[in-house]
């Protein structure tokens, strides 16, 4: 039965790493949105504290953006590496997020991902 068939190599992915990486961190950005939005509806968010990328000090709430299990540097302040969102009230958190989705769409992200691959 084989010897009818073509049989090849496996095809190599040509898929460019920043591209699988902002695709990997879409893909979380996603779960993380919907754990954010269940949190302020007052619905289990479905993730332990480990899996959350957000958080809360003094009453503010604080997010972080993780590309392969790492916090990314999101800008920087002179000798300071600023790597959270604040987002202050709960209730703004899924707006934060989808903001944050956005802007790895639209590309801002990439010198911060691209770095991080490094």
């Amino acid at each position: 039965m084989l010897t009818n068939l073509k049989l090849v190599e496996a095809p190599k992915n040509h898929k460019d790493p920043l591209e699988q990486a902002k695709s990997r961190l879409l893909d979380k950005l996603d779960v993380q949105l919907t754990a954010v939005t269940n949190m302020v509806n007052r619905k289990t968010s479905g993730l332990t504290e480990r899996q959350k990328w957000y958080y809360k000090i003094d009453n503010v709430m604080y997010f972080k953006v993780k590309v392969r299990n790492k916090t990314l540097v999101l800008g920087r302040d002179k000798k300071t590496e600023l790597t959270r969102v604040e987002i202050g009230e709960d209730k703004n958190a899924p707006t934060v997020v989808q903001q944050i989705i956005e802007a790895v769409q639209n590309g801002e992200l990439d010198q911060a991902i691209a770095e991080h691959l490094k």
